[in-house]
């Protein structure tokens, strides 16, 4: 009868094989018990070209990573989906280190479909919150390999309390400036002409067909006159062009325009509607606009 022998079962191959194994099941297990990081915050984006119906964007967003350990990822792609209505795709291709437990600050490639984004767009303004879902997968990095992993993750967002980034996007981060303000007695009121400045900060052009807004003093909703953009016009890249205003404050309305003087602002609400790529965006207006403290000084409010 043949001996057993423990040394002839554990040998010295076996046991490496066996330990590899053993190892390569804890990657395993690590894989499928890994909290997938998340996106939870958009900090800023970058228009850096528009080709045909596609905008090229440098997209800066927090990433969360809820796991006790740093994990390391690569090759990011995304497909990002607003109201289950595709609209951009995303990706980052270097390596990216999450710190553990914390958010990491993260640069990422986007390129959105102007033509997808104006078929919700209308919508959009119709609703305070809406749905991103981000649709992809990455290349996780362990020390011995890298699996590719595929991940959903769906947030609601709060469009009620962001709708200024909107028009900011159209007349510029700083708002719309005033030159050559002057005022005039005339039949039925006052008469106020100035030189309205709205600032394309983007690398290419966008057209306005309308701007359609009531002059408002900034502090209430009384409205002092109304203007309408005459034609339309053509705001060239990386330029601050200025719009002819003209407008009267009837007599009965002289009383409430008092404030302005104070203040040294007013408000204009209403639409604007601008044409990127061939789509058109009808943009709510509602900006504060800061008034030439000088040209006040010496009007006739």
């Amino acid at each position: 009868m043949a001996q057993f022998k423990l040394k002839n079962i554990f040998t010295r191959k076996r046991v490496i094989r066996f330990t590899l194994l053993l190892f390569v099941l804890a990657l395993v297990g690590f894989v499928f018990t890994l909290s997938t990081p998340k996106v939870v915050a958009l900090k800023q984006t970058k228009v850096v070209k528009l080709e045909g119906k596609t905008m090229h964007l440098m997209a800066e967003v927090e990433v969360h990573n809820a796991n006790y350990f740093p994990i390391t990822l690569r090759e990011i792609q995304s497909q990002i989906f607003i109201n289950d209505q595709p609209v951009a795709l995303s990706q980052k291709s270097d390596k990216l280190v999450l710190a553990s437990r914390s958010n990491t600050t993260v640069e990422l490639d986007v390129t959105l479909d102007v033509k997808s984004l104006a078929k919700i767009y209308a919508a959009l303004q119709k609703q305070d919150e809406c749905e991103v879902t981000v649709k992809g997968s990455y290349a996780l990095k362990t020390l011995v390999s890298t699996f590719k992993l595929r991940n959903s993750n769906t947030q609601t967002i709060n469009l009620k309390d962001n709708r200024d980034q909107i028009s900011k996007f159209t007349i510029g981060k700083e708002g719309l400036k005033v030159q050559n303000l002057k005022t005039s007695s005339g039949l039925g009121g006052m008469n106020i002409s100035m030189k309205l400045g709205l600032k394309n900060e983007h690398p290419f052009d966008y057209k306005i067909n309308y701007l359609d807004v009531d002059i408002t003093p900034a502090n209430n909703s009384s409205k002092l006159g109304h203007w309408r953009l005459p034609r339309q016009k053509v705001i060239h890249a990386h330029t601050l062009e200025y719009l002819p205003v003209k407008f009267q404050i009837a007599s009965d309305k002289l009383l409430s325009a008092l404030s302005v003087i104070y203040s040294k602002k007013v408000k204009a609400v209403g639409v604007c509607q601008v044409v990127i790529a061939g789509e058109v965006f009808d943009i709510p207006i509602k900006q504060a606009i800061s008034l030439p403290a000088h040209q006040l000084v010496s009007s006739q409010f």
